[in-house]
């Protein structure tokens, strides 16, 4: 009698185990969807004038159908120099609103073309990339 309980327990157990590892549920594993980049501001080739407000505003939403693990925001001069870059933490999170403010540290004295990047990445490792040309006129 002991002996057909150990060998309904290890049977037990064994099934257990077996389904538990064989369970088909969505990990990041499995995650092929890159993330998703909303721009509010600025648009590409939009013209933004500093004569109103003195910075450029910078807004959009990443989001995820799984995790965020990394943002880079960077803004490149019409030389290509970096001015403006932030890696807010985004990680665990599945949406983020970024919102930042940048006041050219040059006098604008003509349109002025600008660069901007903004790169997402999830948790598994799925990118997403947004480059795009926008104008600053004082």
């Amino acid at each position: 009698m002991k002996s057909l309980f150990k060998f309904i327990l290890i049977i037990f157990i064994s099934v257990s185990i077996v389904q538990l590892y064989s369970c088909k549920k969505k990990t990041s594993e499995t995650d092929s969807e890159k993330p998703f980049l909303s721009i509010v501001e600025p648009m590409a080739n939009d013209t933004t004038s500093i004569t109103v407000e003195p910075e450029i505003h910078v807004e959009f939403t990443a989001t995820d159908n799984d995790y965020l693990k990394s943002l880079i925001v960077t803004l490149k001069d019409s030389l290509n120099n970096i001015v403006f870059s932030s890696s807010p933490t985004v990680d665990g999170l599945k949406s983020y609103s970024f919102h930042q403010h940048y006041s050219p540290a040059a006098a604008i004295t003509g349109t002025t073309l600008y660069k901007a990047n903004i790169t997402a990445t999830d948790k598994s490792n799925n990118t997403t990339t947004q480059e795009f040309l926008f104008y600053v006129a004082p």
